[in-house]
């Protein structure tokens, strides 16, 4: 029996060892997946967090693709949302080492998004009988790439929205500063609200965009 209980002691422990060196050779392993944070709209910056890993895991790499078609688009912890990707999943994934091999983990993924360009008006005003005028600037002025960003003003009535007639000049906002001025005459007496609408021209904005204003013509 001693010899036996000998053979069985040893016989575990070889068993033991056994699992120890699988475990031992075993690659990482993700407990949690990574995630990505930071807004998604167009020029955002998107940042890969790693999750958590397995211990002795220490060294990561990252790939970043479109879901659709797993194309990759990028590499490093970080990504710049480009306008071509808006209306897309992106997802990130990261490849953790050690001392016995590598794993990857995906992140879910993340919608690239249009981002929302603003109007800013300084001055809606009468300047004279029947005429007003609208001063203001849009931003950002990346908006306005490609030439053919547009303003459209509309007065409000019961009977729905009458487009105003303006010259090409005065419906293009500056292409370099995004300030704009916008006059129109013949305008009906008494308190009038208009409504002005911008159309972004460059890929990745929002469109389109649009605000309210009250102004009273005498």
């Amino acid at each position: 029996m001693p010899r036996l209980t000998k053979f069985l002691t040893a016989g575990a422990a070889i068993g033991a060892c056994g699992i120890c060196a699988a475990q031992a050779s075993a690659a990482p392993t993700a407990a949690t997946p990574p995630s990505i944070t930071g807004a998604s709209s167009y020029g955002s910056t998107l940042t890969c967090n790693n999750g958590t890993w397995s211990v002795g895991a220490g060294a990561f790499t990252y790939a970043w693709q479109l879901t659709d078609g797993n194309v990759q688009i990028g590499t490093g912890s970080t990504l710049r949302v480009r306008a071509l990707w808006v209306g897309l999943g992106i997802q990130c994934a990261v490849t953790a080492t050690d001392t016995t091999g590598s794993a990857a983990a995906t992140s879910p993924a993340v919608t690239a998004t249009p981002l929302t360009p603003t109007i800013k008006v300084t001055e809606a005003r009468q300047v004279a009988t029947g005429k007003i005028a609208i001063e203001g600037k849009i931003s950002p002025v990346a908006s306005l790439n490609g030439g053919a960003g547009s303003l459209i003003l509309y007065r409000v009535t019961k009977a729905g929205p009458v487009q105003l007639s303006f010259n090409g000049g005065q419906t293009r906002p500056n292409k370099k500063t995004g300030a704009f001025t916008m006059t129109a005459g013949g305008e009906p007496a008494g308190k009038n609200k208009y409504a002005l609408q911008y159309v972004p021209s460059a890929l990745g904005y929002t469109s389109p965009v649009m605000i309210r204003r009250t102004i009273t013509v005498r």
